[in-house]
């Protein structure tokens, strides 16, 4: 999936140091928001925070799985990127 999303090349002058959003209304394995942050710091994204209205949680059993995607913040959840060059 990493290679399927890109960045428009011709704005990738908009994107640089920039501090981005994306807003995902449902997250399930993180798969496509990785691969926007991927895209977006690669084209020179300073930081992408993801802010989501909901993701979906593994069940295995009658147990639901602990999440290691997203931290619980109350109505949505976020997760920020870290700069690579830090």
């Amino acid at each position: 999936l990493a290679s399927a999303i890109r960045t428009n090349p011709r704005n990738a002058r908009l994107l640089r140091e920039a501090d981005v959003l994306l807003v995902d209304d449902v997250v399930t394995s993180g798969a496509t928001t990785d691969a926007c942050s991927l895209a977006l710091r690669s084209s020179g994204a300073a930081t992408v925070t993801i802010v989501c209205f909901a993701r979906v949680e593994p069940v295995y059993g009658n147990a639901p799985a602990a999440s290691t995607q997203l931290p619980h913040t109350g109505a949505a959840s976020r997760r920020e990127t870290t700069n690579a060059r830090d």
